[in-house]
């Protein structure tokens, strides 16, 4: 009888190990279709960051921060993609191509490190499938994820980056101790927060967060010397990998990192123009209704905003402008991802509470780093109050936040009943089947012909 326990559970877990599979086989299909078939230049900044690569292609010198539009930005992912891009050939599409996948398949590792921490935490071990598939799903599917990932920019990298830093920061959270293994995992923290600083400027958000969440475990332990040591390090690693183009900037052109430069000032004459304190406040249901985020109703919403962005392409540069299906598409979406969004909010507060409670808890890393991430986005809209700034895509890095603490409530939710749990899998098997559908480039959803398909939205009175 035990016996036939036994396998009965080691088929169950064998089975929720094939979905995860499968579901990782759609996400890579996904965006290795994507990367090949998306239209070229129709990226955020696409052009642009072209221009950057194509530059290294020729040499190996960075630019001035003036001499191009993308110029001024952290050299990581350029100079990854001018290697990839002379291994390529002299094809500029097929580099970019190549690129794109290469992109998307590093998010997808990142992922795939992010829910080997979720299987690693959680427990009991015989119950752990249908979270792991949750968790699996929440993150591979995030549309901001799947359309950055056909386009040229340093999105992905960077939240890869940031996954990575803070998966390990959350082992040794959870881990501690002392010896040779604890100190590898804050030189790993140390280099990969190093190379997020150095692929963009907000990877220093998860140094800093890492940094100041050992140090306040370490002050609730009483062993506060310890915690400095190991902040010093991982910060000292990051500085030294990813700060000297900052010390190179100020040392050279006087600032760490350029701010409204005169080849930018167009984006001066985007709305709104200006930003209070509601814009932070007001989360309008308009969200909810708004694909666009240049609307009135999300245009002084900056959570609503982000929320339109992280669910679906808010900006139009992935799926169609004009066709009349992409509002009724994104509107489904938009609400069917009001569950798995709240999930992950009931999850980050239970996890504040766990982290009050006990000082090896996981969450308190990723409570850091949701956290500041947030603050300096809210920061960053604040000092750039255009509708272009608002974008889901800069939040990417709290991938592991979020499919941990979705997965955590949902999966707790579906055990309280049948009719919840059979709720809980009518909305999200219906949310992944519209997300795959629309947002796999090519399908007969919309027109995807370049007509229809003017990249992002107008400002301009002489804009299409």
């Amino acid at each position: 009888m035990q016996g036939s326990e036994t396998d009965r559970r080691r088929g169950g877990s064998n089975a929720w190990v094939g979905v995860i599979v499968l579901l990782f086989v759609v996400a890579g299909a996904m965006r290795s279709h994507n990367a090949s078939h998306f239209f070229i230049d129709y990226g955020f900044d696409e052009t642009f960051n072209w221009e950057y690569v194509g530059d290294l292609t020729r040499t190996w010198a960075l630019p001035e921060p003036d001499q191009h539009w993308s110029a001024a930005r952290p050299p990581a992912f350029f100079y990854v993609a001018g290697a990839i891009a002379r291994a390529s050939g002299p094809s500029r599409v097929e580099a970019i191509h190549t690129i794109r996948r290469v992109s998307g398949f590093f998010g997808l590792l990142a992922i795939g490190a992010a829910l080997g921490l979720i299987a690693r935490l959680s427990s009991p071990p015989a119950r752990e499938g249908p979270r792991l598939a949750l968790a699996a799903g929440l993150m591979l599917f995030i549309p901001a994820h799947i359309y950055v990932s056909a386009m040229l920019n340093e999105e992905v990298m960077v939240a890869g980056w940031v996954t990575f830093a803070l998966v390990l920061a959350v082992w040794e959270q959870v881990e501690g101790g002392e010896g040779w293994q604890s100190w590898a995992r804050v030189v790993g923290i140390g280099v990969a927060g190093g190379l997020a600083f150095l692929t963009k400027l907000t990877g220093c958000l998860v140094v800093a967060a890492v940094a100041v969440s050992f140090v306040f475990d370490g002050w609730r332990r009483g062993d506060v010397r310890p915690a400095l040591a190991r902040a010093a390090v991982l910060s000292g690693v990051a500085l030294l990998i990813g700060g000297w183009f900052y010390a190179r900037s100020l040392i050279l052109y006087g600032y760490l990192y350029p701010h409204s430069l005169e080849l930018h000032s167009i984006m001066l004459s985007m709305p709104p123009g200006a930003r209070d304190l509601f814009d932070y406040l007001r989360v309008s249901p308009a969200m909810f209704v708004d694909t666009r985020v240049d609307t009135p109703g999300l245009l002084h919403s900056v959570w609503g905003g982000t929320y339109v962005t992280w669910w679906f392409d808010g900006h139009r540069h992935f799926v169609p402008r004009v066709d009349p299906v992409v509002e009724r598409i994104g509107g489904l979406i938009l609400v069917l991802g009001a569950l798995p969004t709240f999930a992950a909010a009931a999850g980050c507060l239970r996890g504040i509470r766990q982290a009050r409670l006990s000082v090896r808890a996981p969450d308190t890393p990723m409570l850091a780093v949701t956290g500041l991430t947030l603050a300096g986005y809210a920061l960053y809209t604040w000092q750039n109050p255009w509708f272009a700034t608002v974008k889901a895509s800069y939040l990417l890095g709290l991938a592991l936040p979020y499919g941990f603490w979705a997965s955590e409530r949902l999966t707790a939710w579906s055990r309280e009943s049948r009719w919840v749990a059979v709720g809980i899998g009518l909305d999200l098997g219906l949310l992944l089947v519209v997300i795959v559908a629309a947002f796999t480039f090519g399908t007969p959803l919309w027109d995807m012909t370049l007509g229809a398909h003017y990249p992002g939205l107008p400002w301009l009175p002489d804009q299409p």
